[in-house]
């Protein structure tokens, strides 16, 4: 509703307001006639819990949709996702990667392996491995292209 158009209303009810013979008056502003405040007061009780309660549905619905985009979006399960099967394919590319700069070593690679603790070479640290060199976007992932 436009600011006119409730002027306009409130400008009508004025006049017929002040129209009105002195004792109508009396008996439509009579406190018998008007809810009381614990009438109002329940009112606005239940419809606040009404309220609260779709809020808070909402809130529930959002955040687990939310929840899920994020488990599905995150970069860590995008790599996941994009984990070879085989611990040979795994190995494969990491040594791509590696022997990728000739002599040196790429910028990424101390990055992946900054907490990287020696002694491990089971297939689990080496799948390891690759996920931190997908996320640093060492590697491609091949179904996006």
């Amino acid at each position: 509703m436009s600011f006119e158009l409730l002027d306009f209303v409130n400008r009508l009810i004025i006049e017929e307001t002040q129209d009105l013979p002195a004792s109508q008056l009396v008996a439509e502003t009579d406190p018998k006639y008007l809810p009381t405040d614990e009438r109002v007061n329940r009112f606005r009780s239940i419809t606040q819990s009404v309220i609260s309660a779709q809020r808070k549905a909402r809130l529930t619905e959002y955040r687990s949709m939310y929840e899920e985009y994020k488990k599905q979006d995150s970069l860590y399960h995008r790599a996941l996702a994009s984990l070879p099967e085989s611990v040979e394919q795994v190995f494969q590319q990491i040594v791509a990667i590696v022997t990728s700069g000739g002599d040196t070593v790429p910028k990424g690679w101390t990055m992946a392996h900054r907490e990287e603790v020696s002694g491990k070479d089971n297939d689990e640290e080496m799948k390891k491995i690759w996920v931190r060199m997908y996320m640093l976007g060492l590697i491609e992932d091949e179904r996006a292209s």
